[in-house]
């Protein structure tokens, strides 16, 4: 049981620097990308021309990265034209989804792990608390929350990764809505500059 901790706490330390490789990227592709708009002569945003097509786009190209919180507005539709045309910028998010992917799994046997030791010690000490001899009772119920607070003490390590994953999963995503929306507020800036030269 112990080497599964060990092993989780080094998976976890492994993911902490993938995350933070990956915040790398993204803060430099964001100052990288913000300045840039389109151009007049470039072809209208799908999302800008139909209705329809937010809905459309949005379903074809985002599907696949759910953590970024991604609906079916028109930021949405701008953000899938934007896609298209920076397969850079697909790229990098298509591979920061599949380190959430992996992550999630890493994290989800985690949870599990974590889920089935606190069942196991509720448990226990119901069934202690059941006996009838009150100084054997006394005995167990002290043996199993000795037990349970040598595990707690174990896992703090793991569980301050779990926290510092789950703080990094927020930022990149915080990142990654932040990139959307500036992207596509340059598209709307260039519609409203065309709109106005009308």
């Amino acid at each position: 049981m112990l080497a599964g901790v060990a092993s989780f706490e080094q998976l976890t330390a492994k993911s902490l620097v993938t995350m933070k490789y990956s915040l790398l990227i993204v803060s430099m592709t964001l100052l990288v990308s913000c300045g840039r708009t389109n151009s007049p002569a470039e072809d209208l945003p799908q999302a800008l021309q139909d209705a329809g097509a937010v809905e459309q786009k949005v379903d074809g190209m985002l599907g696949s990265f759910p953590r970024s919180g991604y609906g079916k507005d028109l930021v949405d539709g701008l953000f899938a034209d934007v896609l298209e045309k920076d397969t850079a910028l697909a790229g990098l998010l298509e591979r920061i989804e599949e380190q959430h992917v992996h992550h999630r799994s890493a994290m989800e046997e985690y949870d599990r792990f974590m889920e089935r030791n606190a069942s196991y010690y509720t448990a226990a000490l119901a069934h202690a608390g059941a006996i009838g001899d009150t100084t054997m009772r006394a005995a167990l119920i002290a043996a199993v929350g000795s037990s349970r607070d040598r595990f707690t003490a174990r896992m703090a390590g793991a569980r301050a990764s779990a926290a510092a994953y789950a703080a990094s999963v927020a930022r990149m995503n915080d990142l990654i809505t932040r990139i959307k929306v500036e992207r596509t507020m340059a598209l709307m800036e260039a519609y409203q500059g065309d709109y106005d030269s009308a």
